[in-house]
């Protein structure tokens, strides 16, 4: 009878043991510590909306509608490509949000500009004039011009929004002279925030 007792306290200890090592993981999946290591619980959340913090660059090639990062001199293949490297919720207070719908910002302008001067079909293209009549956009296999990438994106916000999401660009002009020289590509949304992308080893023959 106490071999029997001593069973039956030994798999009530057991259960309460595994209740008790479960329930911890489950608060521990479902809390997380905030940078100043305060303990915060997360929550689901319904639409909310997230800014684009940092993007950067990556020089190569565009050939048979793949971005390749070796890079090519070759007016055909020479292309560009610019990313989004971080984002973040536009509001502190949606920093807990375990899932959500996002809303993205919408693309206002993208301007580009060079450093030095440029020349297609002999018309001269001076530092710091807008460069966006000669570029074109890829993304999703699918071409446009500046204009209509910021249209498409502004009717899909999605399409453009999150780590890793690229855009492609190609000159639509093969320049009179072969272009080494730095780019300056500036990103306006909707929200009034801009990033502006650096590009200093833009290299194409003519």
């Amino acid at each position: 009878m106490k071999n029997k007792f001593r069973i039956i306290n030994h798999m009530n200890l057991t259960f309460f043991r595994f209740f008790f090592l479960a329930c911890t993981v489950i608060i521990l999946f479902l809390t997380s510590c905030n940078k100043e290591g305060n303990l915060v619980t997360h929550r689901n959340c319904d639409e909310v909306e997230t800014e684009i913090t940092d993007m950067n660059f990556q020089v190569g090639s565009y050939i048979s509608s793949t971005f390749s990062t070796v890079a090519s001199l070759n007016f055909e293949e020479a292309a560009l490509s610019v990313f989004i490297e971080d984002w973040t919720f536009a509001s502190s207070e949606n920093g807990d949000c375990y899932t959500f719908t996002p809303l993205p910002q919408l693309i206002e302008q993208v301007n580009i500009k060079s450093s030095s001067s440029m020349t297609f079909d002999g018309v001269v293209y001076n530092p710091e004039e807008e460069l966006n009549g000669l570029f074109k956009i890829h993304i999703d296999d699918q071409t446009y011009s500046i204009v209509e990438f910021i249209n498409v994106q502004n009717n899909n916000p999605l399409l453009f929004h999150d780590e890793g999401d690229a855009i492609v660009l190609q000159l639509l002009l093969k320049p009179d002279v072969a272009i080494d020289q730095s780019l300056s590509i500036q990103f306006t949304f909707d929200d009034s925030k801009m990033i502006e992308v650096d590009v200093p080893n833009l290299k194409v023959i003519n």
